[in-house]
């Protein structure tokens, strides 16, 4: 009985099934790094400010938009900086932004296909890192897509993890990616360890 289930089910309950499964396989490829070999990463230091800027290559990710239900394959490059400064009381003040470079995508289901763009701004927000060192923070940072046709925008959310250092090195990294039908409130940063 279990083999005819899918045989059963509609064509949209089939193709939304299938897009779950691509989107999911496609996530945990760029979420886990499988295409690290694209990724850049550079530190440079301007007085006692250490800056860590990391480019990672999006050749493809493929996602739903929530609002909507499109399918759009998204690709362009992704761009996090973190800039640490040592403070009086010992800690550091963590500038962490993010960067969504030439994020561009197309729908690709249902028919007829238009375009997706990213807003191109930069994202920040500044905390303050106390001691002890090494600590771990994790925030959320986001960029709108905006559909080229009358559709509601969407917001890809990229929750990033940041390493400090003893010494003021920020370890920055792409924790995961989702996406919201409006602008989070939020940073949600938070000390983790």
């Amino acid at each position: 009985m279990r083999a005819n289930h899918h045989e059963n089910e509609g064509p949209s309950m089939f193709r939304a099934r299938l897009v779950l499964l691509v989107a999911a396989v496609v996530a945990a490829l760029f979420l886990t790094g499988a295409v690290q070999s694209a990724a850049r990463a550079g530190t440079s230091t301007t007085g006692q400010t250490q800056v860590v800027q990391v480019t990672q290559d999006v050749p493809a990710l493929v996602i739903e938009n929530l609002c909507n239900a499109d399918t759009v394959n998204l690709h362009g490059q992704l761009v996090l900086t973190t800039a640490t400064t040592p403070t009086a009381n010992g800690g550091f003040r963590i500038v962490s932004s993010m960067r969504a470079n030439n994020l561009t995508g197309e729908r690709i289901a249902p028919l007829p296909a238009y375009g997706y763009t990213g807003s191109d701004n930069t994202d920040s927000y500044s905390y303050i890192a106390a001691p002890p060192y090494p600590t771990t923070y994790s925030e959320r940072h986001w960029t709108q897509l905006i559909p080229q046709a009358n559709a509601p925008s969407m917001w890809l959310v990229v929750v990033t993890r940041e390493v400090i250092t003893a010494n003021g090195r920020a370890l920055p990294s792409v924790e995961r990616a989702y996406l919201s039908c409006s602008q989070p409130t939020s940073r949600d940063c938070h000390r983790e360890s």
